[in-house]
């Protein structure tokens, strides 16, 4: 995903900023390839969205890697969203696992903490 669709080169000196995400299980061989190994896994694909793509274009790699990436949500979650508001006065909690039914993402998550902020505002107004 080139994240300078969204937002222009001109951020970032006028380079291209790709994402390159894999989502797979735990023990899958990429946790255990080092960064330059994954590097070079990766690259030839980028010729299949640019034919004209050469490895001297990336001037900079990260590598992050998790076992968790998102909530997986069990059998009647819906059921069992925890509430923003906790019961301990002054703890709000917005996390990734009440967006459901959606999946995660960078717009849910903001809006989960718009509710959050909402509800602590409206608390702040009150007293």
């Amino acid at each position: 995903m080139e994240h300078t669709n969204f937002l222009s080169p001109d951020h970032f000196g006028g380079d291209h900023i790709v994402y390159m995400g894999d989502y797979l299980e735990p023990e899958h061989e990429y946790f255990r390839l080092s960064q330059d190994e994954l590097l070079e896994r990766f690259l030839p694909a980028l010729t299949k969205f640019n034919p004209k793509f050469e490895r001297s274009w990336v001037k900079k790699a990260w590598l992050y890697r998790t076992a968790y990436a998102q909530p997986v949500p069990l059998v009647d979650h819906s059921q069992n969203i925890p509430s923003i508001q906790t019961p301990i006065p002054g703890i709000y909690f917005a996390s990734m696992s009440q967006v459901y039914p959606w999946d995660r993402g960078t717009n849910f998550a903001v809006e989960i903490g718009r509710r959050a902020a909402r509800l602590m505002m409206e608390k702040e107004s009150k007293t």
